[in-house]
């Protein structure tokens, strides 16, 4: 999966131009910090990453978003 997702950004950045340098970077720093695989989504808006830890990736950076996977969705009746 990792390997999909470095293949996915390779492809978008080059053939598509939907990244940019702030993404490509972004990219580079999840992959240094042994991410299994991070490319761009969203033409450019967002970054999407495999890892398992993120603390090396985004340490003494002010703004991130992550999420966890789950069991997906459910539904409640009150």
């Amino acid at each position: 999966m990792g390997r999909l997702f470095n293949e996915c950004h390779e492809s978008c950045s080059r053939n598509f131009e939907s990244s940019s340098k702030a993404a490509d970077k972004l990219v580079a720093r999840c992959r240094m910090a042994r991410a299994y695989g991070a490319h761009v989504s969203g033409w450019s808006g967002t970054v999407v990453a495999l890892i398992d830890d993120i603390r090396p990736v985004f340490l003494g950076d002010n703004l991130v978003y992550h999420a966890f996977s789950s069991s997906g969705a459910s539904v409640e009746f009150l």
